[in-house]
């Protein structure tokens, strides 16, 4: 389900100005009017203000962190690509280093 065509893109003064409308009275209709927004997107942005005081979206966790970073990734590849079947000891041998830590065998 994508973005309908009225999701509003609010920027930070615009959604601190429905606080503060809203703070000063002003009910819903006349601040749908006053951006030229739906209801759900005044109601949203009230409810973020309410619950964080904030206006920000904050990113949600991608996930499990990473073991690996890339330059590892990439040398693990790599040593794949020269011999085609290494067993996961001999890469991880391969691709450490005495100041870093090595990924365990089952990373690899």
């Amino acid at each position: 389900m994508g973005r309908s065509r009225w999701a509003a893109n609010l920027n930070i003064d615009q959604q601190k100005a429905i606080v503060q409308g809203r703070g000063q009275g002003r009910i819903h209709l006349k601040l749908i009017q006053q951006f030229n927004v739906p209801e759900q997107t005044i109601t949203n942005r009230l409810k973020r203000w309410k619950f964080r005081g904030d206006y920000i979206k904050i990113r949600k966790s991608t996930g499990r962190p990473r073991i690996t970073d890339l330059v590892t990734d990439r040398n693990i590849l790599q040593s794949v690509r020269r011999n085609l079947r290494p067993t996961a000891t001999d890469i991880a041998r391969e691709i450490s280093t005495p100041h870093k830590a090595a990924p365990s065998i089952r990373t690899i």
